[in-house]
């Protein structure tokens, strides 16, 4: 997923025409957030798998969070692209409410 988010960085940066005028370049961020999004869900049945193997434990949790986080952003970042707004505040805000009650744990 980090490698998706670079070449979206790269090529939003290397990119002659602006971002939100390139229906080429946001159809290949769409497309590059979508595979983002399945790797994650991959990732998830992968660690729940696991969980019910070896059992559950806190760095479990932090790992499962992150794949939270992670999928959360493709998902904003994809309205966003969509909608031609920002919800990096709105992605932050869901990062510290899921975070918080981790905390607790």
């Amino acid at each position: 997923m980090a490698i998706n988010f670079g070449l979206i960085l790269a090529s939003s940066i290397l990119s002659k025409v602006p971002f939100h005028q390139s229906r080429v370049l946001r159809t290949m961020t769409q497309i590059l957030l979508s595979a983002s999004i399945l790797l994650a869900f991959t990732a998830a049945s992968k660690l729940i798998l696991y969980i019910d193997r070896f059992g559950f434990t806190p760095h479990r949790l932090l790992s499962f969070w992150a794949i939270l986080i992670l999928t959360s952003g493709c998902i904003f970042t994809n309205i966003a692209i969509l909608r031609n707004k920002s919800y990096f505040e709105k992605w932050i805000w869901f990062s510290v409410a899921t975070f918080v009650p981790l905390c607790f744990f």
